[in-house]
């Protein structure tokens, strides 16, 4: 619960999400919108897939008559033999690409709630770009929380070693294409569109590591916009330090061997790099001596070693406290990353985590302080680096501690809301100027 509470709010905030639970990004989508309501804001929550009981938080009611039915269908139909003729040519680092024109994104706009302010946060089906923004009257506030690149750019969500979001997409290398007006180029175009739309003094695209930020800024489709940078905060009374004898036992893992910790919403996507973790794992000169226990969706058919436990995915934020605390060390191998939830929610338990020196992590991770930073995908790297902490009780004790008093000073939920409330009276304040005659 929030520790500082201020003044009941007279105005109404609607976020707008794929779902109020889920992965990283959706899990903060709700982290936001209760701890907005803790404050005293009149916050509610439109979802495509509703996962909670949080009465605050709605399931879209899509249109079932035959026409809407058949343009959700024919839209669906499209975006797919969209990708289709990239899939000879598609890069292995493409995990996911979008249209900027979510297939419910019609039954959004016509039942759209009225409100002082809109969040928005991802989602693939419920927000098309152009229509969305053409409904939003211009004098109404919006906050983009951005949890990857993909505002800022013509479909990817993480752009790698591509700049051409700084310009205007086309030849995208994630789909393989060597032609400018490509997919990539013309999704480009639809977002450009639909942000002419808005005032950039009332739009503003938040970003929860600097890292973010800082791409943001660079991007053509958002130079124009107010770019914030708000970290993603963590309920450190629900992810702190526990007793892990009865966590080993609930769950079958090892008592008498340290415990590597590795978590995704999907263990096999390719981002995530789980395949480093079991090479790592595969080249230690003692590998029995250890155990790896792998939250998240598991493919059936992955060879996994007889020392790693596939624990699957855990709902409960207890129960995931719980198996941070029994960790040894938390290893996060992604290839690119934001400020992920799971690294901040380790650190909260008091659990040093190996990762690559990507995207926000520095910004979580001072190296050698509260954990290590490694070169990116080198495997070798990532062995050393968990060798290091596992023959070392004195150095993991200290970034234990380390760990947890990062996120006390800096990454605490109360202080995220705070924050955005304070961001959200500001942009609520520029409206009411506008609409007095008030010119900036």
């Amino acid at each position: 619960m929030l520790t500082q509470k201020v003044a009941k709010s007279s105005y109404k905030v609607q976020h707008i999400a794929e779902s109020d639970n889920g992965g990283g990004a959706l899990k903060a989508a709700h982290k936001l919108h209760t701890s907005l309501s803790a404050l005293g804001v009149d916050s509610q929550m439109l979802v495509a897939d509703k996962r909670t009981s949080d009465p605050n938080s709605s399931q879209l009611k899509l249109n079932l008559g035959f026409f809407a039915k058949r343009r959700r269908r024919r839209l669906a139909r499209r975006q797919k033999q969209n990708l289709k003729q990239y899939r000879m040519t598609r890069s292995e680092k493409l995990e996911i690409f979008t249209h900027g024109m979510g297939i419910f994104g019609w039954d959004l706009v016509s039942q759209l709630p009225k409100a002082d302010a809109y969040f928005l946060h991802w989602s693939d089906r419920l927000i098309d770009y152009k229509s969305l923004f053409s409904q939003i009257p211009p004098d109404i506030p919006v906050l983009w929380r951005m949890p990857d690149m993909n505002a800022m750019t013509g479909g990817c969500h993480y752009a790698w070693d591509c700049k051409r979001y700084s310009q205007n997409c086309g030849r995208c290398p994630q789909l393989g294409s060597t032609i400018d007006k490509d997919l990539s180029r013309k999704v480009f175009h639809h977002k450009q569109l639909a942000y002419e739309k808005r005032n950039p003094n009332l739009t503003c695209f938040v970003a929860p590591s600097r890292w973010l930020a800082n791409q943001a800024q660079k991007s053509s489709l958002l130079r124009d916009f107010e770019i914030a940078h708000i970290p993603t905060g963590v309920d450190s009374n629900t992810f702190k330090p526990t007793n892990k004898g009865s966590t080993l036992s609930r769950h079958g893992l090892p008592t008498e061997v340290p415990l590597l910790l590795f978590a995704a919403q999907s263990v096999t996507n390719y981002r995530k790099g789980f395949d480093l973790v079991i090479s790592a794992l595969r080249g230690m000169s003692e590998p029995d001596k250890v155990a790896l226990v792998a939250l998240g969706d598991v493919a059936s058919n992955l060879d996994l070693p007889s020392n790693c436990y596939a624990i699957g995915q855990v709902e409960s934020s207890t129960e995931l406290a719980a198996l941070y605390s029994a960790a040894d060390i938390f290893v996060h191998p992604a290839r690119e990353d934001n400020l992920p939830n799971v690294v901040l929610e380790a650190m909260s338990c008091g659990t040093p985590c190996v990762s690559f020196d990507v995207g926000g992590l520095p910004e979580l991770i001072q190296n050698g302080e509260n954990g290590l930073l490694v070169e990116r995908g080198n495997a070798k790297a990532l062995l050393n680096g968990i060798e290091d902490l596992l023959t070392n009780s004195e150095l993991q004790k200290r970034m234990s501690k380390n760990c947890r008093d990062t996120v006390l000073r800096e990454f605490r939920e109360e202080v995220m809301a705070l924050r955005y409330h304070d961001l959200l009276n500001t942009l609520l304040e520029r409206a009411e100027n506008l609409r007095s005659g008030i010119e900036y």
